[in-house]
This record gives C-alpha cells, structure tokens and sequence, in this order.
C-alpha cells in the first residue's frame, strides 16, 4: 500500500491535536496492550519505565514519544479512569515504520561527515525522528559555525510503502557571511581593533555562532569594561555587525596598606609594614596591564615586583605576561625572579599557558654552620619549564558574589648549586651540584550567594616542591594578608602546604561589606635532617567602607602556632586604603 506524504502528514496533524485536547487526569497509572502488540514490542526498556516517569497525562504524552522513537509513528492510547485514583491506559501501537532510505540530497560528504550522518542509520532501520533531528541540528550547528547562519534543511520526496518511508534531505546553506567590524554605541575607552582581536571576531573572518554566543562570558571578567545588555548581530551585504553596549569602569587601582604588628626582633615595641601597588588597566586601549607593588615586610626585608600583561598579542586569542621580582630576606639572601609566560584562551573550558621562569638566589652573608652539618641555605640558579590553568567563572572581577575561580600550576626544571668562596668545600661535599627539582600548587575559590547581600566564600590552596636537594631560600613563603592572615607576612617557611579558608561577607552598600573569616593549614619542610612541620590558624574580621576618595580597608586577626601564641598580645592590624582610577 502506498500513502502519499500529504495524507501521513494528516494522520499526524489529526493524532497530535487529539492528544492536546485531552484534560489533565492525575493518579495511578496502569499500561494495557494487548498480546500481539506486547509480543511485538522488543524494547523493555520503554515499558519498564512507564511506571517510573507517568504520573499524569502531561508525563504520558511525553512518554509517547519514546514510543513513537521505535518506529511507531501512528501509536495511540485509550485512557479510561477507574475510579477517583486509578487509571488505565490501553495503549495500540499500530504498525512499525522503517527506513528504506534516506538520500543525501545535494549535501556534500564533507558536510555529511562532520554533521554524524550515517547510511546505516536511515536503511532497513525503524524510523526514530530523535535521529533525524540530532542531525538536521548538527547540519544547522555546523553551518553557523562555519559562515552560514540562515542555513535551512529538511526532508523531501517522502514516501512510504508498505511501512518503509523513503526521502532526500533538502539542504540550503543560504548566503556566506562574514564579520565586519565592531560597533560600539558608547565612546568606550578601548580600541576596537583589540576588542575584536580579543573576541577572536576579527572582520572578514567566517561567522560563528559559538563566538557570538561567548562575548558576555568573556567580558564579564573584563574589570574596565561590563556589559549592559545582550550583544545585537546586524545582517546586511553578506556581513554581519555586533553592536555592543558597553560602559567604561574604573579598574586601575592604587593601594597603600600599613600594618600594625608585634616587633619580635625588639620584644615591647611596634612593627609597622607597609605595601604599595599600583596596576594600570587597559593600557594604551588595548586592554594592557602594568604591575607594581612594592612591600616592606620587616625591618631588613623588603620585597619589589613589576609584571606586564599583553592580551591577544598578534592579534591570536594568546596573553603574553612577563614579571620580574626581587626579594631581600634581611641579611640573609637574595632572590631574583625573571618570568616570562604565555596564555591560551580555550574560552569555554578556561585558560591554559606555558611559562618559563628563571630564579637566581644569593646569599647576603655568610650563614652561621655547626660542624657536621650540611648546609641549610645556599647559593643557587634554577630554570623552571612548567603549564598552568586558569579557570574563573565569578560573576564579577572585583566583588563576587557566587561562581568558581581555580588556578593551577605545575613547574619542573635543573638548579644547579654555585659554590660560595666564603664557604669551605667540605660543606657541599654531600651536595648535588645539579639536581632535578618540580614544584606545584593550586588555588580553589567558591562563592556561594546564601541572600541577598550574604556571601559565603570556600578557599582551598596546596602547594608541594620536590628535590633531592632543598634549601630554606627555595622553600615557599606563606603567611600575611594574603594566605595565613594573623601573621607576619612571610613569616612561614614550607615546602608543602595546604590553606583552607572561610569568609563570611556582608555588603551593605554598593562595594562595602564586612568580612569575618578563619583560616586553617597545615605546613612543613625537611632539609638534610632537619624537620619542621606546624599546623597554624587565624582568625578575624574587617570592614571595607566604600568613600568618595577610595575604598578603606580594616583587617584585624589574631593567629596561633607553635612559635606564636594565641591573644590579643599577637594580633595584627592592617589598614588599607585602594583608589581606582
């Protein structure tokens, strides 16, 4: 028997529209077939879970469908209701549909191979619509992906005889679209040369839907730029115009911090540290970063950085950074720190850079040695090669409120020991003068919104360094307002650690918020045969009071460990003051 399309089509339209008409019966449902069509029905899986998903008639037409996907196009049901909670549903599945063939049409192999199309699927197979959607989908994902985005397709010439339908995909791509330049309707600050380079929508490129569709997650994290509304597409001459919205904020920064701290050189008298950064945002309109920061840490040591961030260099979805930092620990040692790095913007799953670093430490002066004992600092070099990942998905680069930020980064290299000719050579007899040397450490921030205004924020950091030789100068530095709050800044020495933290915020005006916080770690290094491990905490709160001049910071935390008690007596005071320009 052969059925044209017009009257299969009938059958559907008359079939749909009776099951939308039915009222919304709730209760027990109970399925009934009959025996030839229980004997003819192979997939259990499909009646199994009737029970499972049907507690209404909403939830039995859309279990239907999954009827309808084995090849039982004009199925049925009859629901007849037993009493006030019991229902049954006989259900006729009618005749089995199958493919005898689904042509090609004018699609290229190319096309079809990309898309998932496979012979086998539309021949001598039952007819499952769920597959022809899933390509017609992919038909339509790839094209607008690949400078077609008024693609069309569908099916034509369908037959059916004897159960078997046949029919030819009709593919249109439409016209071939390309990018033209950006549009913004505010005078923003930045370039728009680098905006599309960094949106990776560069004019006369093809146009692709998944870049349209990433511009919001990729300026979010922008501080100097937010977005009002969703980007607008203009099509006009087979190209096609994003209009942006954007409004200017202000992102560069200038901090000056002072702490208040025991003076444990002079026991009575006070220690007063200090900071000063200055990061200079979007550089040149083109989103380049300019680092400084400057900090004394204790009377003698004094810590200076420079970094510099160049987004999308050559015009690529690639950062280039590079940094310098030098550390003077009292009298004890120098460390320099030349790093140069390299960041891919994978955009969906988050960023991922090479590095290359290179760590040169001297010593000041010459360390005090027991006989018999190795040397427990010393001069040295290092070249790191290492990978690092990036991932932040907080929903604002200056104060979240909900999301995830993780960073990751794993570096191995050779440190070669350089003799001091102030030392005597038996000291490094039992020294590597080159050995293998890694180091890696990973950073997890979670911000969980509880209210409006209440923000819970999770942080967990690890850290391990691994050499058949370490010494105190490679070790990490922790403590201070920045990991082990309570503390000295630097005030511990680890070569593997883990920093759990909590902080409870309150916002309670526009950039304002009280903040209370603890934080838990535990920490410890072994060199040659000596051995340290402690297991310290701090605990505190703070204001950040938003003002006309700036944002004034106060942070006051009280911490204990094995060479720190805990009391007042202890506690550290550091107050902030950040202007953003």
């Amino acid at each position: 028997m052969k059925i044209n399309k017009t009257l299969f089509l009938i059958l559907l339209l008359v079939f749909t529209s009776f099951l939308s008409a039915m009222g919304q019966l709730k209760g027990d449902y109970a399925l009934f077939l009959s025996d030839r069509d229980r004997t003819k029905f192979d997939n259990d899986k499909v009646l199994n879970s009737f029970s499972e998903i049907v507690k209404s008639e909403k939830d039995l037409r859309e279990w239907m469908y999954q009827v309808y996907d084995q090849g039982y196009l004009l199925a049925n049901y009859e629901l007849i209701s037993i009493d006030s909670t019991q229902l049954r549903v006989n259900l006729f599945l009618g005749e089995r549909f199958s493919w005898a063939r689904l042509s090609q049409g004018d699609l290229s192999e190319d096309l079809l191979i990309k898309s998932g199309y496979k012979q086998g699927f539309f021949s001598q197979r039952f007819v499952n619509f769920k597959k022809i959607s899933n390509l017609f989908k992919a038909l339509i994902t790839y094209s607008e992906n690949n400078g077609y985005p008024f693609a069309r397709v569908r099916l034509t010439g369908l037959e059916i005889l004897d159960q078997e339908l046949s029919a030819e995909i009709d593919f249109n791509p439409g016209p071939f679209i390309t990018f033209d330049s950006l549009v913004l309707i505010n005078k923003n600050k930045v370039k728009r040369s680098f905006l599309a380079a960094f949106l990776n929508v560069k004019p006369k490129s093809p146009y692709d839907q998944r870049k349209v569709n990433r511009i919001p997650s990729l300026i979010d994290p922008i501080p100097y730029l937010s977005l009002n509304k969703v980007p607008e597409l203009h099509f006009a001459n087979e190209q096609c115009e994003i209009i942006l919205d954007l409004t200017d904020e202000k992102a560069s920064a200038f901090d000056g911090i002072l702490g208040f701290l025991p003076n444990q050189s002079e026991p009575g008298k006070l220690l007063i540290t200090g900071q000063v950064y200055l990061k200079i945002e979007n550089l040149f309109r083109s989103g380049k970063r300019l680092e400084l920061d400057w900090k004394k840490i204790d009377v003698q040591t004094q810590e200076l950085g420079i970094s510099y961030n160049h987004p999308a260099i050559f015009r690529l979805p690639l950062d280039f950074g590079i940094s310098f930092d030098l550390y003077k620990q009292d009298t004890s040692f120098l460390t320099r720190n030349f790093n140069i790095n390299f960041l891919y913007n994978n955009y969906k799953r988050g960023q991922l850079g090479v590095n290359y670093q290179n760590i040169n430490s001297r010593l000041l002066g010459i360390p005090e040695i027991p006989d018999s004992v190795n040397l427990f600092i010393a001069d040295y070099k290092i070249n790191y090669y290492g990978l690092f990942y990036i991932y932040n998905s907080l929903d604002h680069p200056i104060f979240p409120s909900q999301g995830w930020k993780i960073v990751f980064n794993g570096d191995v290299g050779y440190k070669n020991v350089i003799k001091n000719s102030a030392i005597d050579d038996d000291y490094y007899t039992n020294i590597p003068p080159k050995s293998l040397q890694w180091q890696s450490t990973i950073s997890t921030d979670k911000y969980f919104s509880l209210a409006p205004r209440n923000v819970l924020v999770a942080k967990l950091s690890a850290g391990f360094m691994q050499s058949d030789q370490l010494f105190l100068n490679d070790l990490f530095r922790l403590g201070g307002i920045n990991s082990i709050r309570g503390f000295n800044e630097k005030f511990f020495y680890a070569s593997k650690y883990v920093i759990g933290t909590l902080e409870y915020h309150y916002l309670f005006e526009n950039e304002s918020q009280l903040i209370a916080f603890f934080d838990g770690s535990s920490l410890g290094f072994e060199i040659n045969d000596r051995k340290y491990s402690d297991q310290p905490f701090g605990v505190g709160a703070g204001i950040s009071l938003s003002t006309k001049a700036g944002l004034l910071n106060i942070i006051f935390a009280m911490g204990k460990s094995n060479d720190q008690p805990f009391g007042f007596r202890y506690s550290k005071i550091h107050v902030g003051y950040t202007n953003r320009f």
